[in-house]
Order: structure tokens, then sequence, then C-alpha cells
């Protein structure tokens, strides 16, 4: 578990409020995390979307009989579902956040990130997105360096903190960095 101190909240807030506003079909004098104009709510959040490249594993019987009272992932956040890649780019100062619902019946599941140009940051929280955002009992970090590959394994165990449920992903840059890269999220 790590806590990430020292992280600016008035950045964090500054992100927040202009996904927000994009999310909600507002427009905002900034630019979206594509680095596109907030054209339309529908038009910046279709750009915005990472590419969904590979689906590398079946999803469990578990997955498919999903109890009703898991939450389902909230906020101006893309999902991702459980065996599937993603490949995006990110760049300093806009971090991309994920969501990917965990079933009952999982009892472990790894976030990967690969193909790294520059140094990528990749942390996992539970139960919201907040945690990711400003740290917290429930978050898991890579602690890989530079460009190298990151991997975060989570081992579901309800008598901790970890449940199944809804997980959040942050991918972010190093100051001035910017680099293309795959998500995966797997199971054993």
């Amino acid at each position: 578990m790590t806590y990430r101190a020292g992280r600016p909240l008035s950045l964090v807030s500054f992100v927040a409020a202009v996904l927000l506003i994009a999310s909600c079909g507002g427009s905002a004098s900034t630019t979206t995390i594509a680095e596109q104009p907030a054209a339309s709510s529908t038009t910046a959040q279709q750009a915005a979307r990472p590419t969904t490249t590979a689906q590398t594993q079946q999803p469990t019987e578990a997955s498919e009989d999903t109890p009703q009272d898991i939450p389902e992932c909230e906020g101006p956040i893309d999902e991702i579902a459980l065996g599937a890649t993603v490949s995006s780019e990110v760049v300093e100062g806009d971090p991309l956040y994920f969501c990917v619902d965990i079933p009952t019946g999982v009892d472990s599941f790894t976030v990967s990130l690969t193909g790294l140009t520059a140094s990528l940051a990749l942390y996992v929280g539970y139960p919201d997105l907040e945690t990711v955002q400003q740290g917290g009992v429930g978050l898991k970090s890579s602690t890989a360096p530079d460009t190298e590959d990151k991997e975060v394994t989570v081992e579901i165990d309800p008598d901790l903190i970890w449940s199944p449920g809804s997980y959040y992903i942050e991918v972010s840059a190093s100051a001035f960095a910017s680099s293309t890269f795959s998500l995966t999220v797997s199971t054993p």
C-alpha cells in the first residue's frame, strides 16, 4: 500500500473540474485529455477514448453472473473489460483514468502497462476514483523505474480492503514527458 504524498491538490482539482465539465456537456476554455477542442461533449468524449486493441482473455463464468450489488464504474473515465487491452497516449499534467469491474469469484487480477517510450506511473485504487487521485489505504502502485513495463497485482481479500467491485487505474507521465502505452487487465 502506498500513499502519494506531495501531489498538489490544486492540480488534481483542476483536472477533475475540466473532466467533470467535459462529461456534463459544458464547455471549458481548456482542451480535453485528447488535446482536441471540446466542440461537443459527445465529440470530445469519443476523441478522448483510448482504442481497444485486443481481447486477451475470455470473461470468467463469475463475470457472467455478476451480482447486482457490485457497484459499476463511475466518473469521467474509460472502462476496460477484464481480459482486454487498450492503447493510448498520455502527456505530463493530463493523467488518464480507467476503471475495471472485478466480479465475485475472481481471486486476483493484474494491471500491466507496456510499450512505454517515456517514464510513466501506474496506480490502482479501490474503492473509488478519489483513492487513485489523492492516495489512501486502497492504493497500489508499480515501482518499476523509467520506461520499464509496469505491473500491479491485486489479491482479492474481503477481510482486508480488497473486495470485488470497481477498481480505478491512473496512468500518468513524468515531468516534460509523453508516451504511448498499452494497458492490460488480466486474471491468472
